[in-house]
């Protein structure tokens, strides 16, 4: 769980330097349903 997490988290740093503000919120959305997933796991 741990690795994914700290992948997931690596992609978003990454991401988040090219990402416009509109389409950063929608990527944290997405990674917040993907955590919440993952917690669940």
């Amino acid at each position: 769980f741990w690795g994914g997490l700290q992948g997931v988290i690596t992609q978003a740093v990454l991401n988040r330097i090219k990402l416009k503000p509109a389409e950063r919120r929608d990527f944290f959305d997405l990674a917040a349903r993907r955590l919440a997933a993952a917690l669940k796991a």
